[in-house]
């Protein structure tokens, strides 16, 4: 019997952008054997997208310079045509929005086997399978472009998968789907891998995958720095010189647990709480904006806001979730002025700021939004950035894009095109362009979404300073952990209403409330239990409390 080829292979690949003079990656050394559910991770910026662009075939598309080779079942992916390479390998982009070109959710799905000759019939029965599953029959005759961000990427996953190629790349697809969303994929990868797919997934969600890879590598500046089992890499020095591992690993590498476990599940069984005292968090408040009785109808689908009230308090973070669907971004939108209420008042530092058109309301509120690329349009990052410092008139707008893009790690970008730079880079950038305004109140649509966890928490160390500035934030977010650990209060809504808002600690206590809204628990969230209301924690306050039972 001759040996078996494995599912991919590459071999001293390098490659660089035909706008760089500098390799994106150098000497890719990898081996993904059939039925492999093999994890790339690694900083933002690292080289994952463009490895997983190149795997799928897509030179010639995106042009440069490419050294060394790639294989897919033994053969050459250069010498195979991007139609015949689709029959064995999927592949699913980071912005979803970007697949998705026909006028109905079923004919998208249905259009990718279609276009590989499988009968009408079979591309609408897996079509209308996979539609059922990830959105539901209601979903059959909409417009991909009427679908909110978390939606469309459902949509693109489906289209993937109706192809039945046996080999699935997946570019951070947690990105736009809500947590529960994100278990439901995750069980379906599951499914998937143990039918034999071969899954390649570039996240930065390590914990996600960390308990059903098989294999993962960490990139950085283009080159593979470690890879082996998940047990190996994520408790590896190496790893976290590059970036921080997962939670449930900083426990347990604290708590010295020497069978390293891959999962919250694992790791709550060794795991208990002390008890904490109250820290008075909302004493001596401030309003600072007011929704009262705001509603929104979108007229074609009757979808939107109703009968918000809450209120926004000076020099906190607010935190906006929900799951896919819920409201969210429109909720942002009408903060903004990008969207005039039907009713209702929006009140700001106790003035009716209802209709107060968005170009002045841009003194006050600075906004990022969900798809970074929708904010930028000058030539190069220096002068993106600077650009909104010369529109509201603001002295020295150089100096001030300067000053937040070295504090930001993109100072070295500054004469790239904001397009050029990856996909983290570019969340980056999209909230350069409002911390560099200095406005009293910061709106932030998913900030999480492309950035690493080092990023990330650079991000957030950016917000709490800005916090204790006695600036007032608003973080809408898919991601709970984030929201836990960096918000002082919640608000979570359910199909366009504000179910609760409290304080952080007491909104992922409740169980009950987080059901109702369509939203799992925290996974630590037995850990909760003795820790007070009215108090946030750190990522390093909570590592504090843990000890053994």
């Amino acid at each position: 019997m001759g040996k078996i080829a494995p599912a991919v292979e590459v071999s001293h690949l390098y490659y660089k952008y035909s706008t760089s003079d500098n390799w994106t990656l150098q000497d890719i050394n990898l081996r993904v054997a059939k039925g492999d559910f093999f994890g790339i991770i690694g900083p933002s910026g690292g080289g994952k997208s463009t490895l997983l662009t190149l795997l799928r075939g897509f030179y010639q598309e995106i042009g440069g310079e490419i050294k060394g080779k790639i294989k897919v079942f033994g053969k050459d992916v250069s010498k195979v045509t991007i139609g015949k390479l689709g029959q064995k390998i999927g592949i699913v982009f980071q912005n979803p929005a970007l697949q998705l070109h026909q006028l109905r959710v079923i004919d998208e799905v249905a259009s990718a086997p279609m276009y590989q000759g499988i009968p009408y019939e079979e591309c609408l029965k897996r079509a209308s399978n996979l539609v059922d599953k990830f959105l539901g029959r209601e979903f059959y005759d909409l417009s991909p472009n009427e679908l909110s961000a978390g939606q469309q990427q459902k949509v693109a996953l489906a289209a993937s998968l109706s192809l039945n190629a046996d080999i699935l790349l997946l570019d951070e697809p947690f990105s736009f789907l809500d947590e529960t969303a994100d278990k439901e994929f995750i069980s379906l990868l599951n499914k998937l891998h143990q039918e034999g797919k071969t899954i390649i997934i570039a996240t930065h969600d390590i914990g996600q995958i960390a308990d059903i890879a098989t294999s993962l590598a960490v990139i950085d500046n283009g080159k593979i720095i470690l890879k082996g089992k998940p047990n190996t890499v994520l408790y590896s020095e190496k790893l976290s010189k590059i970036l921080p591992p997962p939670l449930f690993v900083q426990f347990a590498q604290k708590l010295k647990l020497k069978d390293r476990p891959l999962s919250w599940k694992d790791l709550l069984l060794k795991v208990n709480m002390t008890e904490t005292k109250s820290n008075n968090l909302f004493l001596n408040t401030k309003i600072k904006l007011s929704l009262q009785n705001v509603s929104f109808s979108y007229p074609k689908t009757n979808k939107g806001v109703k009968n918000i009230n809450f209120d926004i308090q000076t020099g906190k973070i607010m935190g906006i979730i929900g799951a896919n669907g819920s409201g969210k971004t429109t909720l942002a939108k009408i903060i903004l002025g990008l969207i005039k209420p039907d009713k209702g008042t929006l009140l700001l530092d106790k003035k009716d700021i209802t209709k107060l058109p968005t170009e002045k309301r841009a003194r006050y509120i600075g906004y990022a939004t969900q798809d970074p690329l929708d904010m930028f349009f000058e030539s190069n990052i220096w002068d993106e950035v600077a650009a909104g410092p010369r529109f509201l008139d603001l002295s020295n707008p150089e100096t001030r894009a300067e000053k937040i893009l070295k504090k930001l790690n993109l100072w070295q970008y500054k004469d790239k095109h904001p397009d050029s730079v990856s996909g983290g880079e570019k969340s980056k950038l999209g909230i350069a362009d409002i911390l560099v305004n200095n406005t009293n109140i910061i709106l932030l649509d998913e900030p999480e979404f492309g950035l690493d966890l080092k990023s990330w928490e650079k991000v957030t160390d950016i917000l709490k300073n800005l916090k204790d500035q006695g600036k007032t934030i608003i973080v809408i977010t898919q991601d709970l952990e984030a929201a836990f650990f960096l918000c002082d209060e919640i608000a979570v809504l359910k199909n366009g209403r504000i179910l609760k808002t409290c304080p952080s600690v007491n909104m992922f206590k409740d169980e009950v409330l987080l059901k109702e809204a369509g939203l799992p628990v925290l996974p630590f969230h037995s850990l909760l239990k003795n820790i007070p209301s009215d108090i946030t924690l750190s990522k390093q306050d909570l590592l504090e409390l843990a000890r053994k039972k």
